[in-house]
């Protein structure tokens, strides 16, 4: 199965129309909230997109996809990232 960014082109103009008038393809295994959020996020108009309204990043902290997500922790370092590489 050959994959792909969510939007490409021959030229920049060419994946920036894209952008502007195309929603991305997802698989069929991909989360539906995933999908939802992502949706959401990609909206073309600014007032209208996920995050932008009066309450801001609240708003995209308040959707479903994060549900159980405990910002304080994260905010104090507490959570581990879910890839921990070993640096030496």
């Amino acid at each position: 199965m050959k994959s792909h960014p969510p939007f490409y082109g021959d030229s920049n103009h060419t994946v920036f129309e894209k952008i502007l008038s195309n929603r991305p393809i997802f698989p069929s295994h991909f989360d539906t909230l995933a999908k939802d959020i992502i949706d959401r996020l990609l909206v073309v108009e600014v007032e209208k997109r996920l995050g932008c309204g009066p309450d801001g990043v609240d708003e995209i902290k308040r959707h479903p996809w994060f549900q159980g997500t405990n910002w304080d922790a994260i905010l104090q370092r507490q959570v581990p990232g879910p890839i921990n590489p070993r640096i030496t």
